[in-house]
């Protein structure tokens, strides 16, 4: 404070911070007019804008399950109508960072595009051969791939809760896995 002082400043408040270095509180622009605005409240309510792509998440392999269409013609169906979709929020800005990539950014979006590709046809490939439930769970596994590829490839060791989670996962995966087997042991049964 007293720095402060000498220098003409008024003297930042510090929120107490847990166990780390203080950070200056942000000035209410109401009360000493310096000008800083608040940020604005985002234009739809993010709890809305969650539950629309929770729906649309559990929804999607159910509508692509239903589908007459070849699954690349599915996957291709999904994603241009997704981009329809997100398009007006991203074409003001899109020419600006588009040239703002370089070659190398260019390439790992066009390896990404190919990766998602792949992913959309083997993924609903994968619902003729299986229920939705099983694909849905194989095609979610993700997370736990790299809890058990990190060790190896990064060296970071999980945490217990990410150990107890995966073992949760597997487990879950492993009861719908044998209520899919019982079920296609009575499909035989019965044929």
């Amino acid at each position: 404070p007293e720095l402060h002082r000498m220098r003409g400043e008024a003297p930042s408040r510090c929120l107490p911070p847990p166990r780390s270095r203080c950070t200056v509180a942000p000035e209410d622009p109401r009360r000493h007019g310096t000008g800083v605005k608040e940020p604005a409240a985002p234009p739809v309510p993010p709890l809305a804008v969650l539950s629309l792509g929770v729906v649309a998440m559990s929804t999607g392999a159910i509508f692509a399950r239903m589908a007459e269409a070849e699954p690349l013609a599915i996957s291709f169906w999904r994603c241009a109508i997704a981009a329809l979709a997100l398009a007006p929020l991203g074409a003001p800005r899109a020419p600006r960072e588009l040239a703002s990539l370089g070659r190398r950014d260019l390439l790992v979006l066009g390896l990404s595009g190919l990766f998602l590709a792949l992913h959309f046809a083997t993924w609903i490939q994968s619902l003729e051969h299986t229920t939705v439930a099983s694909s849905v769970l194989l095609v979610n596994t993700g997370p736990l791939w790299t809890l058990l590829l990190a060790p190896l490839l990064t060296h970071d060791r999980p945490g217990r809760g990410a150990r107890l989670g995966a073992l949760l996962g597997f487990a879950g995966g492993a009861v719908v896995a044998g209520g899919d087997l019982a079920l296609s042991e009575i499909g035989r049964a019965h044929a």
